[in-house]
């Protein structure tokens, strides 16, 4: 089974690449920080966009049930 991406995962890598950017003075490393920053948000965004249909789902729920 492959191993799952979560934010947790990501923002611990994002900890290294910045510790070893910053610790050993490698600028270049910089591709791999603004990468692992977009693959953060694009995460956060699909949690998001699931947030917001969970509660679209429930106040339609709640609407129907106040119906009855």
């Amino acid at each position: 089974m492959p191993d799952i991406i979560t934010i947790e995962r990501l923002e611990a890598a994002l900890d290294l690449v910045a510790e070893v950017m910053v610790m050993h003075d490698r600028p270049q490393f910089a591709p791999y920080i603004e990468r692992l920053e977009r693959e953060i948000a694009a995460l956060r965004s699909t949690d998001d966009v699931m947030a917001r249909a969970r509660r679209r789902l429930a106040e339609r729920h709640q609407k129907a049930m106040a119906v009855r």
